[in-house]
């Protein structure tokens, strides 16, 4: 039996699939540590579902996928996770989601200095190309090592 926190938490995350996929699609751009690619969490098929999912997702236009290598040295996304939500008609807002809860953060200097620290992450972000190169070429590794694990 499913129960109402972990339900909640489903739909959220099939609401925001849907407003990347639906006909006026919101522009999103992912920074993401090559590691969280790499981690074996889950099944290789769920890992590799999960990278097959990203690369068609880059595909699309309103979709950028940056991967930022491992052991560049300190960047802000070292940090920990957030979203930044830029919005046309109301503030921009940056999301920290933790273990157990998230948080929402409407601060303008806070947002200010996330906003910067996007801007810090992607300078050391591969080029979406080399990005969505590095995906499939993992993605491969995963295939060929699914009878290893």
């Amino acid at each position: 039996v499913m129960s109402y926190e972990l339900e909640q938490r489903v739909v959220l995350r099939l609401a925001r699939r849907e407003v990347l996929t639906r006909r006026d699609p919101v522009v999103f751009h992912a920074l993401v540590g090559e590691d969280a690619l790499r981690d074996k969490i889950g099944t290789p098929e769920v890992m590799e579902e999960q990278l097959r999912y990203l690369l068609e997702l880059a595909e699309r236009e309103n979709i950028t996928i940056q991967i930022v290598p491992p052991r560049i040295g300190w960047h802000p996304g070292i940090a920990g996770p957030f979203v930044l939500y830029d919005f046309p008609e109301a503030p921009s807002v940056v999301h920290f989601e933790h273990f157990s809860s998230g948080a929402f953060v409407p601060d303008e200097d806070d947002v200010l200095a996330y906003r910067k620290a996007v801007d810090s992450i992607r300078a050391v972000a591969l080029g979406q190309k080399d990005s969505t190169k590095l995906m499939a070429e993992i993605l491969d590794e995963l295939e060929k090592m699914h009878g290893t694990w």
